[in-house]
């Protein structure tokens, strides 16, 4: 494992790599509907992708309780908006599993498990509510 220094900056490299992959996939989804009118698994598959990236950015910024953990909310109010009352809980579900998952990987930043379990918890939550 890489340490000091190098660590740094295989981290940045990784986080610019993600930056740059979800901006290629925002420019391909845009001229995709430009010319089609989306369906629902494209959608779906590019919540799927937005979760998927925010649960990484957490992972890598402080798992939990990372202060990036608000990437979800725009995730699952755009699922709203565009897919209605039933993309909302889907994307909410999705961002929930996301979380869990930063959370079993990466932990909290100050690794007091309970307080983990509680911060997760509530987020989890707001989720739904949004």
């Amino acid at each position: 494992m890489a340490r000091g220094d190098w660590a740094v900056a295989i981290a940045e490299r990784r986080f610019f790599q993600l930056i740059a992959l979800q901006l290629f996939l925002l420019v391909a989804s845009a001229l995709w509907t430009r010319f089609r009118t989306p369906g629902d698994r494209f959608l779906f598959a590019m919540f799927t992708l937005d979760v998927a990236a925010a649960s990484v950015l957490s992972a890598w910024t402080g798992g939990a309780s990372s202060l990036l953990v608000f990437l979800y909310f725009p995730v699952i109010a755009a699922g709203a908006y565009l897919l209605g009352r039933r993309g909302a809980l889907v994307v909410a579900v999705l961002s929930a599993v996301g979380l869990m998952g930063v959370g079993w990987y990466a932990g909290t930043e100050d690794g007091d498990q309970l307080l983990a379990y509680w911060e997760i918890g509530f987020r989890v939550l707001s989720f739904v509510l949004v």
